[in-house]
């Protein structure tokens, strides 16, 4: 038959040892299997495994901490954006650079306040971020030897002469652009050639730095120009081509092909 008797053991190293424990004893006949000893070795097997388990975990936390201080190989170099330069402000004892463009020491891993790559413009500014020259289109509307010329309104150059023309748009060429910008500004739509006639460069402040564009497109002489963007311009006028004729302030671009001298002197 079977019986209960408790003992108390006190604690032998092993975590959860110790304390009171319940031997369960079975006889039979002369035959005495004591269970309470393989229950007591099991509380004990028990306490050891949890120390294994904490041990082990606290050995994987710290190889872990130790391999983030290691440096680690950079991934393979990716291109940059077109018209871009990468820039990186350089330590004084710096010896390898990783692919964020950030400076670090040998065995060092790169602080990431310390060095910050930043975007250069063609002009060679590093603190202006983002910014390169965009296209212009300008049109030299020929009529009976007189320009359209207009006052530009609610843009930069705004009260100042100008001719009409616009931004050059993706994959569109010079021509087709010419042809757009007329017809949306003044309602007149070019049915004959749209010629190269000139090409500048302005920087017209801190923000507007343009290449612009001439063509030239002679047009009837009862060609009508109708102000069909009022909030850009004050209206459209025919006047006489040249430096003491069309009045001022005008427009940079227009300003410079006004006053060229050289070979490539406009004549309408």
């Amino acid at each position: 038959m079977g019986t209960v008797e408790e003992t108390h053991v006190s604690g032998c190293g092993g975590v959860g040892s110790g304390g009171r424990v319940r031997r369960v004893v079975w006889e039979r006949g002369a035959e005495r299997l004591d269970l309470g000893a393989a229950w007591g070795w099991g509380r004990a097997r028990v306490g050891r495994t949890a120390f294994r388990m904490a041990t082990t975990l606290v050995v994987y936390l710290c190889n872990k901490a130790s391999a983030r201080s290691m440096p680690h190989p950079p991934p393979p170099a990716r291109p940059h954006p077109a018209g871009r330069e990468l820039v990186c402000q350089r330590g004084a004892n710096s010896q390898s650079q990783n692919w964020f463009g950030k400076q670090q020491l040998a065995g060092e891993r790169p602080k990431s306040r310390q060095f910050e790559p930043r975007v250069r413009t063609m002009g060679g500014d590093s603190a202006a971020v983002k910014r390169w020259p965009r296209v212009g289109v300008g049109v030299l509307i020929v009529k009976e030897g007189k320009v359209l010329i207009g006052k530009r309104k609610g843009s930069h150059g705004a009260g100042q002469y100008a001719l009409p023309g616009g931004k050059l748009e993706w994959r569109e060429t010079w021509e087709q652009c010419a042809r757009r910008e007329i017809l949306e500004e003044t309602g007149i739509e070019l049915t004959g050639d749209v010629t190269y006639a000139y090409t500048c460069e302005a920087v017209i402040d801190d923000d507007n730095h343009w290449i612009t564009v001439f063509m030239r497109a002679d047009v009837p002489a009862d060609t009508t120009a109708v102000n069909t963007e009022p909030d850009k311009c004050e209206g459209w006028e025919w006047m006489e081509w040249g430096d003491d004729k069309v009045p001022t302030p005008r427009f940079l671009p227009l300003d410079m092909i006004l006053k060229e001298t050289g070979p490539r002197r406009f004549e309408p």
